[in-house]
């Protein structure tokens, strides 16, 4: 069974690879190009067909363009629904190769029909939380391990492609959202909504749309000018002017850049001149002291909006720094 949007066919390529001395049966069905080999030397010639060009790839060899499934090989006719069935099934699963493979047989069947779960958009949040703040933290390592980590759930679910690739776009649509947000004196590389929808739907791969992501985030942390910063400290105070708003603790930014949160304190204290919460508090009031003086809101507003959730306690600093102002 292969691609059938190709100005060849698999049987064509197969017929003309050797002799024609095995016998085969050619058809077509539900736009699949179907071949059924008959006899144990059709299904030896096959084998070394397939063998010859997972062996020796080739560039721009046909099978690239092309992918292969394969069902058991079955005694009787009225065996051979069950092996179209498992080719099928397995050709469902042609999203989730590995890239440079294309063909699978039914000896594969077991490892994607056991442990398959439900599809959960709910994974969509942590995975943004999680990409977004390691993006800001230039961490190259964990942005690909959480890419790694997202294209393995992904093989396991039981979702139709269709579904699988509204998820991945959902995801970097919202990573989109979240760095223009945060980021938004900056002009950030991300192509247009409508290309990221058209570009993902049009992939036949998933490892396609990982790369497409990886490359996309690289991208990204260049243009936020990582090169130009020398120090994990200004990496650290880069990310704060721009997550202020957030819940920040001194231990969920030293797990971000891979310090001991008790070094990370006193480095910074050193380095900057004052205690970590002290420079957050003082980046909090001074963005709440500009919103006091151009918007009309309320005290309690400005309090979540700059990050705190107990206004007694902003309240205080606001005082504290309207007094040594």
């Amino acid at each position: 069974m292969s691609d059938s949007e190709l100005p060849y066919r698999f049987s064509e390529l197969f017929n003309a690879a050797g002799s024609r001395s095995s016998a085969s049966v050619h058809l077509v069905y539900r736009g699949h190009d179907i071949l059924l080999l008959l006899g144990d030397s059709g299904v030896e010639r096959f084998k070394r067909f397939l063998e010859h060009y997972e062996s020796e790839p080739e560039q721009g060899s046909p099978l690239d363009r092309i992918f292969v499934a394969y069902g058991c090989v079955v005694d009787t006719l009225a065996e051979i629904p069950e092996s179209y069935a498992q080719a099928e099934e397995l050709l469902s699963r042609r999203f989730f190769c590995v890239q440079g493979q294309h063909v699978l047989g039914f000896d594969d069947l077991p490892s994607v029909q056991n442990n398959l779960e439900n599809l959960e958009n709910s994974r969509i949040d942590g995975y943004t939380a999680e990409i977004t703040d390691y993006l800001q933290t230039f961490n190259r390592r964990k942005v690909a391990e959480v890419l790694y980590s997202i294209e393995e759930y992904l093989y396991r679910v039981n979702a139709d492609i269709s579904a699988v690739k509204l998820f991945l776009t959902d995801l970097y649509l919202r990573i989109k959202d979240t760095m223009t947000h945060r980021y938004s004196t900056l002009t950030l590389p991300f192509a247009s909504n409508a290309e990221i929808i058209s570009f993902i739907n049009s992939q036949n791969y998933l490892y396609e749309i990982i790369i497409y992501f990886s490359n996309r985030f690289e991208e990204l942390m260049n243009s936020m000018g990582n090169s130009s910063r020398d120090s994990v400290i200004d990496d650290i105070l880069y990310y704060i002017d721009h997550n202020y708003n957030t819940n920040l603790k001194l231990e969920m930014i030293a797990s971000l850049f891979g310090y001991n949160s008790s070094y990370l304190g006193k480095i910074f204290t050193k380095t900057v001149g004052e205690s970590f919460n002290t420079y957050v508090d003082r980046i909090r009031i001074d963005h709440a002291i500009k919103m006091l003086s151009d918007e009309k809101l309320r005290v309690y507003e400005i309090a979540e909006k700059v990050g705190y959730r107990n206004v007694d306690y902003f309240e205080k600093l606001q005082q504290s720094a309207f007094g040594h102002a």
